[in-house]
């Protein structure tokens, strides 16, 4: 992990852009004695409170009991993915980063993430993560000059190929004002496109430099080649940037005048499609619980950046957009009511909820 201060403690690849000061202060985001694992059990933000325009919220969706808590576990949902089943639904298993490293940007701090994360990595029988093969770089505050400035310091350390933000802001915001945070060419700089469905654009994931990642539901189908179906997860930001010009490598089947979002997608679903978390219920203790939403999407689209072979390019979300053959394409599924309604419905090719689609191996990163 790397603060701002430059102080340094273990790290990690995979964990979910969270504001745990937020987290930690809501109530009911303690966790309660799982008493019933049959329990029906509901998707609820991490981060419910209002924003200002120039600061961001997690996108991210954690699933809760009847009484908005997490039930404690001392194992994780039988429901909940795992990193094999991760890898098995988007053919990386085996494939190796050949110590690139992935950066992700969170806000604030939390004392344990070394401790957590350990926890969960012992879990599934991962190597240990340590500086030497992951950062998570904290944020002094949710503003966008400061997260940029925390993606500035990721983008510094060596061996970052990808930079995971799983964040946005409540609308659109233009590049000339916090684009050059997000500007570092030949890094994979990820962004959530957002968890509440068909809303037009939002910020970074609207910005020129970024690769929108939007997201999916996905279950385990038996039966079938791939063994796993996929569709528009009806949460999932899309829509098209107010204020950003449309990059020369999207294309006209986009329908948007300026840039539009998502460009790729992965499982943001927290009921189908929810990652197994080793997730802090207060300042000293955690738990098991599902997440999801596309703070979970990024930085599953910033690791296969870091599995691919190819040299990224300026913009490195240029590279599904050439090679759109290697993605799983999204087909069904909506996440709202729109006008093209390729900005909010699963179609073949690109639509809004999923971009191009999904990682089918590393080959289009």
């Amino acid at each position: 992990m790397l603060d701002q201060g430059d102080r340094t403690d273990p790290g990690g690849v995979l964990e979910a852009g969270q504001d745990h000061r937020e987290i930690l202060s809501h109530p009911e985001r303690r966790a309660v004695p799982q008493r019933n694992l049959d329990v029906r059990l509901s998707a609820e933000r991490l981060f419910p409170k209002r924003f200002r325009s120039d600061e961001a919220a997690c996108h991210a969706k954690v699933l809760v009991d009847a009484n908005g808590a997490v039930p404690a576990s001392t194992t994780p949902s039988s429901s909940a993915l795992t990193p094999a089943q991760l890898q098995s639904a988007y053919k990386l298993t085996g494939l190796s980063s050949g110590g690139k490293t992935v950066a992700i940007v969170d806000a604030y701090g939390y004392g344990n993430l070394a401790r957590d994360l350990a926890t969960y990595r012992s879990y599934f029988g991962l190597p240990a993560c340590t500086t030497a093969s992951g950062w998570v770089v904290q944020a002094n505050s949710t503003s966008f000059a400061d997260l940029g400035t925390a993606v500035n310091t990721a983008a510094k350390q060596a061996g970052v190929v990808a930079i995971s933000n799983s964040y946005g802001s409540s609308a659109d915001a233009a590049d000339s004002s916090y684009g050059s945070y997000y500007n570092h060419p030949g890094i994979a700089v990820t962004a959530s496109t957002g968890d509440n469905g068909y809303l037009g654009g939002s910020f970074p994931a609207s910005s020129t430099y970024t690769v929108a990642v939007g997201g999916t539901t996905l279950k385990a189908t038996s039966g079938t080649t791939r063994g796993w179906a996929e569709s528009v997860w009806s949460g999932a930001g899309s829509g098209c940037s107010t204020y950003n010009a449309k990059p020369s490598w999207q294309t006209s089947v986009t329908g948007c005048a300026k840039r539009a979002m998502a460009d790729v997608a992965a499982a943001a679903d927290p009921s189908a499609g929810g990652m197994a978390v080793y997730y802090p219920t207060n300042t000293t203790q955690s738990t098991w619980a599902q997440v999801g939403g596309t703070s979970e999407a990024s930085p599953i689209i910033a690791a296969t950046y870091a599995l691919g072979t190819k040299t990224l390019p300026s913009y490195p979300a240029a590279l599904p957009w050439a090679n759109s053959g290697s993605l799983n394409d999204v087909t069904t599924g909506s996440n709202g009511s729109c006008s093209p309604a390729v900005w909010c419905t699963g179609t073949a090719r690109w639509d809004g909820p999923t971009g191009l689609g999904t990682p089918n191996g590393a080959g289009a990163f």
